[in-house]
């Protein structure tokens, strides 16, 4: 009897040890947004008893007419499933019933069409053209399988952001939208032309006859160059999305602080864009981590630390952007690259993408060889970075990091 217990303790063990390490149904990798959840907006003819019928849905697969959807505010119903990422389903109230449709992720039904949704918000800032009203309004739909609305034409106003030109709106519920400006009289684009494509965690930004489309980001510091020369002026750009800190210093990899020796700010479509100079006093390669004075506290904006590189005063290396910051999409930049003996550069886009180049050509200076790298720009956004690998002639394949970045703003001209 004593024998018994001792191996039923050790099966009720074992039991116990095999519950503790099974992973839960409702545990998942996956994002909010990755899994099931359907929004029906109800059209005005229908009932209140609203189901949904799923199939394709593993083990959540229904019999006709399905599960009662969730009753979220007037006309919008709700059916979410953390434990599924897609299914087919058909949405009914009894006599009524849309088309078979599909759901991958977090979506909205309308009109009996499907359209991707997202809680992040996509922000639109728009300066007003000199010959437009001040009747700024903004139309937006999603066409991500057929075109949705819920609005009529011209749109909603835009609210005015402490300025004649410059208005701003936030939009929140979609993954990807398209963008039509008008003030009555004007539009941009032009009618019959579909509006500017941005999605979620985006800004769309027009101004001065050109707009671009970049992802948000609160504070973002960037240089057109990673090379300084000792005792020079060296310019560090910064975007914010609002005016609520001062004090911006940098401080290098010891903590020793390096304060701007000017500054410009200037303030477009609800940013402000401030021009920083500093000064090395010595040689070196610095990572410079950007921080600044919010309310009585020092704030370190550490995923944007700046890679420089500090020659002598006489000596020209390292990498520079010739052309423009400023660049159309489509158009070229060039960028003057320092070359010792046997080296070859190569670039890469924020993904690791290796760019192509239009043209490398050698030059032979007076302070030495330099090589004139032109590349031409596939996509819109601010603050594009890219950073910079080398390899010696006999060992090719050898490609060092040698921090050294370069940053431009792609827009679209109109």
């Amino acid at each position: 009897m004593k024998k018994f217990m001792s191996t039923l303790s050790l099966v009720f063990a074992i039991v116990m040890v095999m519950t503790s390490i099974v992973v839960p149904a409702s545990a998942s990798t996956t994002t909010s947004e990755e899994t099931v959840k359907i929004v029906f907006y109800k059209p005005d003819n229908w009932g209140d008893n609203i189901s949904i019928h799923l199939w394709n849905a593993k083990s959540y697969d229904t019999s006709w007419p399905g599960v009662k959807m969730e009753k979220s505010s007037k006309g919008i119903y709700t059916y979410q499933n953390k434990n599924l990422t897609s299914c087919n389903f058909v949405i009914t109230d009894g006599n009524n019933q849309t088309s078979d449709l599909y759901c991958n992720g977090y979506v909205g039904v309308k009109d009996n069409k499907v359209f991707a949704k997202s809680d992040n918000t996509i922000d639109i800032y728009f300066k007003k053209p000199s010959n437009w009203s001040s009747n700024i309004r903004c139309y937006y739909y999603t066409d991500d399988y057929g075109v949705v609305s819920f609005m009529d034409w011209p749109g909603v106003a835009m609210k005015n952001n402490h300025s004649d030109d410059d208005y701003y709106l936030y939009v929140t519920g979609y993954k990807n939208l398209k963008v039509i400006f008008t003030d009555g009289n004007n539009q941009y684009p032009s009618s019959g032309e579909s509006g500017i494509s941005v999605s979620a965690s985006q800004e769309l930004i027009f101004e001065k006859n050109k707009y671009t489309v970049t992802n948000h980001k609160y504070m973002d510091f960037y240089t057109p160059s990673s090379s300084a020369n000792v005792n020079k002026d060296f310019h560090i750009y910064v975007t914010f999305t609002e005016s609520s800190h001062n004090n911006v210093y940098f401080k290098d990899e010891n903590d020793n602080v390096i304060n701007p020796t000017s500054e410009v700010t200037t303030r477009k479509n609800g940013k402000y864009f401030t021009d920083y100079t500093v000064k090395f006093s010595k040689e070196g390669s610095y990572k410079l981590t950007p921080c600044y004075i919010y309310h009585s506290g020092e704030v370190q904006v550490r995923d944007n630390i700046l890679n420089v590189n500090v020659f002598s005063e006489n000596y020209y290396g390292g990498s520079y952007l010739i052309s423009d910051t400023d660049v159309n999409l489509g158009d070229t930049f060039t960028i003057k690259q320092y070359v010792p003996a046997k080296m070859h550069y190569y670039y890469y886009d924020s993904e690791g993408n290796e760019l192509t180049p239009v043209s490398y050509d050698y030059k032979y200076e007076s302070t030495g060889t330099y090589a004139y790298i032109t590349f031409r720009t596939t996509k819109l956004g601010l603050n594009q970075k890219f950073t910079c690998k080398a390899s010696h002639a006999y060992a090719p394949y050898g490609r060092m990091d040698v921090n050294q970045e370069i940053a431009i703003n792609v827009w679209k001209n109109i």
